[in-house]
């Protein structure tokens, strides 16, 4: 029998080692995002989904922060020879002890009630010049504005975050997509001219992704809360978030209105829309077909 020289691990340490390195490995989450990334591979050879990959830990920069994307999925244009959208995507595998998350849609985000558009980020080039703009990408009921974790009874990563990443994934694709527009503002050569390409933020995620009713008006003003009574909460797939994106997650590029973004009152609520109201899709890890393969993507 050999023995193990100085400084090396016989076989009982090695195994030992590599069961604290998987454990390790899935905490951290590479898995989840190569998984998805494999099944978005797959969708398109199926021609199931129009999302080409294109890369994976793309590094930005944006407001002088600097961050790496997941990936990147593309949909081509044939007229362009070149991508009309972006699929920005930041991949988050959640905590077991807080892999429920819950999202309500709110009865107040500006006068005149709630919006049903999908708010998009797009950019074009202009002869020498890169603007960007708003894109109404289309309709949906299911755009929800709360969004919060719930401790269920499994046992939870050691030291692994309490509470937040719903948050922290939102700030960090949002981030990677301003990072994404501040780069192409820097190679204009690759934007197409006179053509708009949107970019979409998608956050994957192993939690279990629940919608619920809820009616806040309801709420008791004196103890601060709402009884659910009939008010259903039910798993989906998938769903949109609305979020705010706060300035200093924003790109610099000058953004130039539509004439009918221009028309008419402006107000708060208008300029909430047009500045900061973004929609950011929330995928659950049974929901990656759906989302992928939906007509929304087919026009």
């Amino acid at each position: 029998m050999i023995e193990p020289t100085r400084g090396e691990s016989g076989p009982k340490e090695a195994a030992e080692f590599k069961g604290v390195f998987e454990k390790a490995l899935n905490r951290q989450g590479h898995p989840f995002q190569y998984a998805v990334i494999r099944r978005a591979h797959e969708l398109k050879d199926e021609q199931r989904s129009p999302w080409v990959f294109e890369v994976s830990e793309f590094p930005v920069e944006v407001q002088k922060r600097h961050t790496r994307i997941d990936f990147v999925l593309s949909q081509w244009a044939p007229e362009l020879g070149g991508p009309s959208r972006y699929l920005v995507s930041e991949c988050k595998r959640a905590n077991p002890a807080l892999a429920d998350w819950v999202f309500v849609k709110a009865p107040y985000i500006r006068r005149g009630g709630t919006t049903r558009e999908l708010l998009v980020e797009h950019i074009r080039r202009d002869g020498r010049d890169l603007v960007a703009g708003l894109t109404r990408l289309d309709w949906s009921d299911n755009i929800h504005h709360l969004a919060l974790e719930v401790k269920g009874s499994a046992k939870g990563d050691p030291g692994g975050p309490d509470r937040g990443a719903i948050e922290d994934a939102a700030t960090q694709v949002t981030r990677g997509l301003n990072g994404l527009i501040e780069y192409f503002d820097r190679h204009r050569r690759y934007v197409p001219e006179n053509y708009p390409v949107k970019f979409i933020p998608a956050i994957f995620t192993t939690a279990r992704v629940w919608s619920s009713d809820v009616d806040l008006t309801r709420t008791d003003a004196a103890l601060g809360q709402v009884e659910l009574g009939d008010a259903q909460v039910k798993q989906v797939p998938w769903l949109w978030l609305q979020y705010h994106v706060s300035p200093g997650l924003q790109h610099s590029v000058d953004r130039n209105f539509s004439d009918d973004d221009r028309a008419g009152r402006w107000d708060l609520g208008r300029l909430l829309e047009l500045e900061f109201a973004r929609t950011i899709a929330v995928v659950g890890s049974g929901g990656i077909d759906a989302f992928l393969a939906s007509q929304l993507w087919t026009f």
